[in-house]
């Protein structure tokens, strides 16, 4: 027992550790456990991944930079065509007290400006632009299959922890029945006390197991809103719309924090 108080004082330190780090001060009073959020998860995670794929923020910019790369290279493509100018200068005055009459004087010039480098260098900054832009779309399909990989790797957790959950409560609801039999078997002398206290033991592993697991399911809940992208919008906002078009408030720990900088 010595050893496992040892065990949680530590992952205590460090969790101390990582909330000062995340929110820049010491932990100050007691926390408040925010509700589960797994309401606000949908069941089929494939249409979520194919949305997200497209509009994850990550994938977005990278998109943005396929644009700059494209436009980078026509502009160098327009430089290889030449540029056309021109002049116009028109001049008029009367001169009906000089010779009887007004004078104009019109005249027009087109100039053309063709700058060729024979050498093949603007060909080059072409294909060296051609090449980021090639680059810049294989950079979009790798972060949306990493998208989709984490969303679906998260998504695999949770699911994992709701069935772990799910049995770990089941398991508790079993000791605890198996545990009152014990007493009732104890009092009629039919175990001794050393079973007694055994039942108690598991009941008590048992308790503890569903505590981690739920804790653990939270996390994977949260995990997968940011894989999706929508954690930060989940946190600063007030609600989230649910699958079923409902509205889930965020947790009140939630709405207490004080969050720096957070625009």
């Amino acid at each position: 027992m010595d050893s496992l108080i040892a065990d949680y004082q530590g992952d205590l330190s460090a969790a101390e550790a990582t909330y000062f780090e995340a929110v820049g001060d010491q932990v100050a009073g007691n926390m408040v456990k925010p509700s589960h959020i797994g309401g606000i998860i949908p069941d089929d995670i494939n249409k979520v991944v194919e949305r997200v794929k497209v509009n994850h923020p990550s994938v977005r910019a990278a998109w943005l930079e396929v644009r700059a790369t494209k436009n980078d290279y026509q502009a160098e493509e327009s430089a290889l065509l030449p540029e056309f100018g021109g002049e116009l200068s028109l001049f008029k005055s009367n001169k009906k007290d000089v010779i009887g009459g007004e004078v104009a004087d019109a005249r027009a010039i087109v100039r053309m400006n063709w700058s060729f480098d024979m050498g093949g260098r603007q060909f080059s900054s072409i294909e060296r632009k051609k090449a980021l832009h090639a680059r810049a779309k294989a950079k979009v399909a790798e972060l949306q299959r990493s998208v989709e990989r984490d969303i679906l790797s998260a998504y695999a957790n949770y699911r994992t922890l709701v069935t772990k959950t799910a049995l770990a409560k089941d398991r508790v609801s079993l000791n605890e029945r198996l545990l009152a039999n014990y007493k009732v078997q104890f009092e009629g002398a039919r175990v001794n006390l050393l079973v007694l206290m055994r039942a108690e033991g598991q009941l008590y592993k048992a308790r503890l197991e569903l505590l981690e697991d739920d804790y653990k399911l939270m996390i994977a809940e949260y995990a997968v809103l940011e894989k999706m992208g929508k954690l930060k919008n989940f946190i600063l906002g007030d609600e989230v719309k649910t699958p079923d078009n409902g509205a889930l408030t965020k947790p009140d720990s939630i709405k207490k924090a004080k969050l720096a900088d957070a625009d």
